[in-house]
């Protein structure tokens, strides 16, 4: 028994639907744990490139550059050696999530008042609150 055109093509939608699924969660994974890859899967990823580790002076444009988008104040350069020196070894989305933490601590701090406070009232972010976001 023949399909119709429109099954065919929904049949073949399907398959690369299917594949584009299984080629994103190969890639995800590939990015996050390539290590844990078994050896059949890795035969098949085409190139592998090695993205290292932000050095120094990359952390803290990073750093500088991610303060500056939100708006959340500025860090003195000493400030911001320090954090630099504290995230040896960060990744660049481990210094997106540090600066988000360090970000929320002035918001905590105004607990049930925070829907009250106008916007310019909130203090800008400081090194505490890096500190307190390393911990």
């Amino acid at each position: 028994m023949a399909q119709c055109a429109t099954c065919e093509e929904q049949a073949e939608a399907d398959r690369i639907a299917y594949f584009c699924i299984w080629a994103y969660v190969v890639l995800w994974r590939a990015m996050t744990c390539y290590d844990e890859l078994d050896d059949a899967v890795r035969r098949r990823l085409e190139k592998r490139i090695y993205i290292p580790l932000p050095d120094a002076a990359a952390r803290a444009r990073l750093l500088s550059h991610l303060l500056d988008k939100s708006n959340a104040g500025h860090l003195a350069e000493s400030e911001l050696k320090q954090i630099v020196a504290a995230t040896e070894g960060y990744s660049g989305s481990d210094l997106h999530s540090l600066a988000q933490e360090a970000a929320m601590e002035p918001l905590r701090e105004l607990g049930t008042k925070l829907a009250s406070v106008p916007v310019s009232q909130v203090r800008a972010v400081q090194l505490q609150d890096f500190n307190a976001a390393l911990q």
